[in-house]
């Protein structure tokens, strides 16, 4: 029961962060549900204005403004501010506005009127996928200390995870592309499908996963492939000015095939490596888990979309500091990278400590369990 309880209060913990409170007694509170930092960073703060492109992360959409749009502007280069919309008092929502200065003037914005693209995959799993989420986290914190040891639940529990994260990637891709718009009512059920398909199947594919060793190199792969990738790309993606989404798509592939191809040569010959791996991914599944509840990492679509958003408008003209800036600067990833290195060590040193422990007492003939 002691093993349990930092889990069960981590559990408890979690829930609490998830709570939302409103200064006006009278005004029902907004409900976001997940990424609270996101929306405490970018909303709460009275300074920070913008331009052409606005995120409003709790429905997980990307907005660009179209100043046509707008009735009785007087300037195409408008300066725009977060705010809570409270006119619904059953359903206050994050909407913007003009920041007015005098010589600016412009009526209410309605933002249905104005591009967006949502990423309805990941906006599902924030809002139906709570029990995805603390397994995530639950699970993982479980891997980091004997994930080699059940090493079965571990492949199935993370097969299953792949098997998501695989058509997460699928369906974030087409709506980068515009192919996939859940502003079209058609387009919002095939998405639906998709994550319901994708959500009871990936068990199946856990499942499989277990009996086909081949199946777990996959697994393998694609998840180191997935996070070695995105880092990289977010690293680079400063210097990247054309082709921003087919370069993302080609380093996600290249690197997906290349851990693939590397875990089904060399396989778990190498226990320790696999040890190592397995806290590495189990790190990554804790870190999106938390990201699901409370937010805070870089969500590379949004990036993908404020550059491309930045490079077109750096060709027109020089403008103020734009949401792409301001999310590199809060980004934090030299925070997450020393969070993600450091569980990886701690597990490895529990998980290879308790495997050398448990060889040790089965030679001996003592019960392991």
């Amino acid at each position: 029961m002691r093993f349990f309880l930092p889990y069960i209060f981590l559990f408890c913990l979690l829930i609490l962060i998830n709570k939302c409170k409103s200064e006006d007694s009278y005004v029902k509170p907004i409900k976001f549900r997940q990424r609270i930092l996101e929306q405490s960073t970018y909303y709460e703060n009275d300074t920070i204005n913008f331009t052409r492109c606005f995120l409003d992360f709790h429905e997980l959409k990307y907005y660009y403004i179209d100043t046509k749009n707008i009735h009785s502007i007087n300037t195409d280069n408008p300066l725009f501010r977060f705010f809570i919309d409270k006119t619904d008092k059953e359903n206050a929502k994050i909407s913007i506005k003009c920041q007015e200065d005098g010589k600016i003037k412009c009526n209410s914005i309605d933002l249905d009127e104005h591009t967006s693209i949502q990423f309805f995959y990941d906006y599902r799993l924030a809002s139906t996928g709570c029990i995805l989420t603390f397994l995530l986290i639950l699970v993982g914190l479980f891997c980091l200390r004997n994930g080699y040891i059940y090493y079965n639940l571990t492949i199935a529990f993370y097969s299953a995870f792949s098997f998501i994260l695989f058509w997460r990637e699928f369906c974030e891709f087409l709506e980068l592309l515009d192919q996939l718009n859940t502003k079209d009512a058609t387009s919002q059920r095939v998405a639906y499908c998709v994550y319901l398909f994708s959500i009871l199947t990936s068990v199946v594919f856990g499942y499989i996963s277990m009996k086909i060793k081949y199946i777990r190199y996959f697994t393998f792969g694609y998840i180191d492939g997935l996070v070695i990738s995105k880092f990289l790309y977010f690293l680079i993606l400063d210097g990247i000015d054309s082709s921003i989404i087919l370069k993302y798509f080609i380093t996600e592939l290249v690197f997906c095939l290349a851990f693939i191809i590397f875990w089904v040569i060399f396989k778990e010959k190498y226990p320790n490596i696999t040890m190592v791996n397995i806290c590495a991914i189990s790190t990554y599944g804790i870190i999106f888990g938390t990201n699901l509840i409370v937010g805070g990492l870089p969500f590379i679509p949004f990036y993908i979309l404020a550059k491309a958003a930045k490079v077109e408008k750096d060709n027109l003209a020089k403008m103020d500091k734009d949401i792409y800036d301001l999310m590199k600067g809060k980004s934090h990833l030299d925070i997450y990278t020393g969070i993600f290195i450091f569980f990886v060590l701690i597990g490895s040193y529990f998980n290879i400590t308790n495997y050398k422990a448990f060889m040790a007492k089965k030679k001996k003939n003592i019960s392991t369990y």
